[in-house]
């Protein structure tokens, strides 16, 4: 079993997919929805921790929003 990203509106094993949902099909099906340019192999994107390497003691201070006086 493959999992591919769907490009345009099909049909796949009966059940409706629109662009941008992943499913999983054998490799065949998926094979010929990429040669028919219907999907794309789809690829896990990998989180990052952005807070790695995070120095508070270097950052600006936090400004708060304060509320407009009438």
């Amino acid at each position: 079993m493959v999992k591919i990203e769907i490009a345009r509106n099909i049909l796949v094993d009966g059940n409706h997919c629109e662009p941008g949902d992943v499913v999983e099909v054998s490799e065949g099906i998926a094979l010929e929805l990429i040669a028919n340019r219907r999907a794309v192999p789809y690829e896990e994107k990998q989180k990052t921790n952005r807070a790695v390497g995070l120095d508070t003691s270097t950052a600006e201070p936090i400004v708060k929003r304060t509320r407009k006086k009438k």
